[in-house]
């Protein structure tokens, strides 16, 4: 009796120490022939989940319109330098490249906007256009304006949609603008452009000025602050149209009104892989607090192929030709007086980068870490070129942006003083 009631302890015991394993076992094959066989029930679940947050993300959407207002000298500069500002008063903008592949890279950003460029009344004066031939280079570029509203939508959650064929209408917009200038005047542009389109190249490039501005209006990589997708949208094209063309027969003086465009939301098609890494039929991206960057493979783009190899980098040379475009203005071969200091000359007409200075900046105090006491040459490299870049600046922007940007000068020296010990004759002056 004694030795059966010690079996059933023994017993006992042993199932209460291997109980906890078979329940566990029991519930992990539960869970496998579960999910085994519910798996599509799953995925479709997992799938709303995703498309009802990129939904919200996606409520209220408007054209880029409703918070910027592009003009001729922004297109131009679109055109030019590949970037357009997204918000002028955040300093929002969006950058976009591509290689030879063909693999595009779209950045928003935060750059300050130099309003006070003069890039394409420069190129005006450089191609010594009449009257005519500038209403009719005024009337190329405004008629990018709808292409280029409809490719960027914003809201009021930190969300942006970009049509991936904005990328493309930036080559038309630069082909239509070298083309026009070789019509109305050969010997300058021959000068200007020695390597730009022959006669045979002339088809391809009406092919692609007329494919940039076939945007295809449902696309778009809908960009939040946690991740970038692939979605589609439906909208009302041609009430966005009637809307603009309201706009410009209007001309008002303080912001338009706000479009009553419904943008809604479709579908999502492609997910990105959120790394830097990337495979073929994928596209990657990396979201930072005031940078995001996401790049997308020529075969996921459903661009046209009229863009051959060599017509891009026509185009390249071309615009690499346009920013080293300079003018000097006045009479004489001195340059004209400067009215305010009669024994100054004033500075030639160039073509600048409008988000260039402050886009350097950025990235070099990036790179460096604005409070970095391991970097001490650079710093120190950096302190003595303050001075000089201060002057670059007043060169060639006006007296309120050099108010402005003397402020940011001013701080980011005290603050390498308080970090480095700058000597106070280094401060930093725009003249």
């Amino acid at each position: 009796m004694a030795e059966q009631q010690k079996k059933n302890i023994f017993d006992f015991e042993k199932v209460k120490k291997y109980f906890p394993i078979v329940v566990f076992v029991s519930l992990t094959l539960a869970l496998i022939f579960f999910f085994k066989f519910r798996e599509k029930e799953i995925g479709n679940m997992l799938e709303e989940g995703k498309n009802n947050l990129l939904a919200f993300y996606a409520e209220n959407l408007k054209p880029l319109i409703v918070q910027t207002t592009i003009t001729d000298e922004d297109i131009f500069n679109f055109a030019l330098f590949n970037s357009l500002p997204l918000d002028k008063q955040k300093n929002k903008i969006l950058e976009i490249t591509g290689d030879q592949t063909g693999k595009n890279t779209f950045i928003i950003k935060t750059a300050s906007y130099n309003p006070s460029t003069k890039n394409y009344e420069t190129f005006v004066r450089y191609m010594g256009m009449n009257k005519i031939q500038k209403e009719r280079i005024d009337s190329i570029l405004n008629s990018y304006k709808k292409e280029i509203y409809s490719s960027v939508l914003i809201n009021d959650k930190n969300t942006v949609a970009v049509n991936p064929k904005i990328s493309e209408l930036q080559q038309a917009v630069l082909a239509d603008i070298v083309s026009y200038a070789q019509s109305i005047n050969g010997a300058k542009s021959k000068e200007q452009f020695p390597n730009y389109f022959n006669y045979s190249d002339r088809g391809n490039v009406a092919k692609l000025i007329g494919s940039a501005r076939e945007i295809p209006q449902n696309e778009y990589f809908l960009i939040t602050p946690d991740t970038v997708a692939r979605t589609y949208f439906k909208w009302d094209q041609a009430k966005f149209d009637k809307h603009l063309e309201d706009i410009e027969k209007n001309k008002f003086v303080i912001a338009p009104p706000v479009p009553n465009i419904d943008i809604k939301f479709d579908r999502v098609a492609t997910d990105g892989k959120g790394s830097n890494d990337i495979s073929s039929g994928a596209f990657s991206f990396n979201i930072d607090t005031n940078y995001l960057k996401f790049i997308v493979p020529v075969e996921n783009m459903n661009l046209s192929k009229t863009i051959q190899d060599s017509i891009r980098i026509k185009l390249n040379e071309a615009a690499r030709q346009m920013k080293n475009i300079s003018i000097r203005m006045g009479h004489g071969r001195g340059g004209r007086k400067d009215g305010k200091n009669p024994g100054a000359l004033n500075q030639p007409e160039l073509i600048v980068n409008p988000f260039e200075i402050a886009t350097k900046t950025l990235d070099m105090l990036s790179k460096n870490g604005l409070f970095s006491k391991t970097q001490t040459k650079d710093w120190e490299k950096f302190g003595e070129k303050m001075d000089s870049l201060g002057r670059l600046i007043g060169a060639q922007v006006g007296d309120s942006i050099k108010m402005e940007i003397q402020r940011e000068l001013m701080k980011t020296t005290k603050e390498l003083k308080r970090v480095r010990k700058i000597p106070k004759s280094d401060s930093t002056y725009i003249r």
